[in-house]
């Protein structure tokens, strides 16, 4: 990963944890589809912890932002709203670890772009033609 993919994932990181903007990483899991798996467990287990320590909001937290949970948290229950977030965060990070560590993504990416640059290039050399001709 380049020095400056490291500099602009950590911006993306800031709007979904700050904004709520959670499409961002989407194309991110889309690359390793493995990573499933780690969405899915940080929400189990973002979810059995809001049930055993029986977290709620007061209202939907719309846009998703770590300020909305902390803003429609009930009076006196933000401790096991927080706890809920920070264990499905811990979830997923742990299960996307070796996940994401195994696979080299970044090679076979790399490589996915040079090949489609290649063919992108030996399409536009060809000579054009016209649908309509036979």
């Amino acid at each position: 990963m380049e020095p400056n993919s490291k500099r602009f994932c950590s911006i993306r990181l800031n709007k979904v944890i700050l904004g709520g903007i959670h499409e961002i990483y989407f194309p991110y899991v889309l690359m390793n589809p493995l990573t499933v798996l780690a969405m899915i467990a940080g929400g189990m287990s973002a979810t059995a912890t809001f049930v055993l320590t029986h977290a709620g909001l007061v209202a939907t937290p719309a846009p998703g932002s770590i300020f909305a949970y902390i803003a429609m948290a009930p009076k006196g229950g933000l401790v096991p709203v927080m706890s809920g977030v920070f264990t499905g965060a811990l979830a997923s990070f742990l299960v996307a670890l070796p996940i994401v560590s195994r696979s080299s993504a970044g090679g076979d990416a790399a490589s996915a772009f040079a090949k489609a640059k290649q063919t992108v290039q030996a399409q536009q050399t060809q000579p054009a033609t016209s649908a309509g001709k036979q």
